[in-house]
């Protein structure tokens, strides 16, 4: 089986051969989905009414009429994976618990997890994550987005270096050709930037990134969005110093 490589060019980590640092860190992608209780797999109307609140009973019983769904999911995901990946034995294991299911590997841990709605006791969500043990390089191998498909809607990582919004700011407002059109609160906590050409928008505060797309992507999507805000931002001397 061959597993092709795409692309991935913005370093994880320092290179100093090639005078390169990295600017991001700690990438998780995840996936925000919510339904009510009453369509679950488990829930079987002649017995069961939805939760009216959120507590330790409601809790349980969610996990316990999601524990099929969750099963078959981590379980048909292990057998994707571990043929696309080609992973022996000892290189993948999944682990279940109570309302969730998580598959770990030497690259990856995959999560799901169901929990309800505080305010809205009848709706669940469905949270997905996926995190990076190595460098998001695993998001351009083309088995694997095959393998995982599209369960993501965001993207949160950590920034090596502290960004001042209200710098960053100023420099977009006053270069109105590059594609980049900027908002932000009166109080300047965080700036959100749309890209001319990405179907997403990138929510900077002083120590994190999170990129939001309109619908779910492929693990390789989100991480191309990503290069392509890096290249826009490393291309542009000015730019470029923001992120630095």
């Amino acid at each position: 089986m061959e597993i092709r490589v795409v692309k991935y060019v913005q370093p994880m980590s320092d290179d100093p051969t090639q005078g390169k640092k990295a600017r991001f860190s700690d990438i998780t992608l995840a996936g925000l989905r919510h339904g009510e209780v009453k369509r679950l797999e488990g829930f079987d109307k002649s017995r069961h009414i939805p939760p009216k609140y959120v507590n330790d009973r409601a809790r349980l019983f969610l996990a316990r009429i999601c524990s099929r769904e969750l099963k078959e999911w981590a379980e048909g995901l292990f057998s994707e994976l571990r043929l696309a990946m080609e992973y022996k034995r000892k290189d993948l294991s999944v682990d279940l618990g109570d309302g969730i299911a998580s598959i770990i590997s030497k690259d990856f841990e995959l999560v799901r997890q169901y929990s309800l709605i505080d305010d809205s006791p009848e709706v669940y969500c469905q949270n997905t994550e996926l995190r990076f043990l190595g460098g998001p390089e695993l998001a351009e191998i083309e088995t694997f987005n095959q393998a995982i498909g599209s369960l993501f809607d965001r993207m949160r990582c950590s920034l090596v270096g502290a960004v001042q919004i209200e710098a960053m700011i100023d420099v977009i407002e006053a270069k109105p050709s590059s594609g980049i059109i900027v908002d932000y609160p009166s109080t300047y906590l965080h700036c959100d930037c749309r890209i001319q050409g990405i179907d997403a928008f990138f929510r900077f505060d002083p120590h994190t990134l999170e990129i939001r797309f309109d619908s779910f992507c492929a693990p390789y999507q989100i991480v191309d969005a990503l290069q392509q805000m890096n290249d826009l931002f490393s291309n542009d001397d000015v730019l470029g110093q923001l992120l630095a």
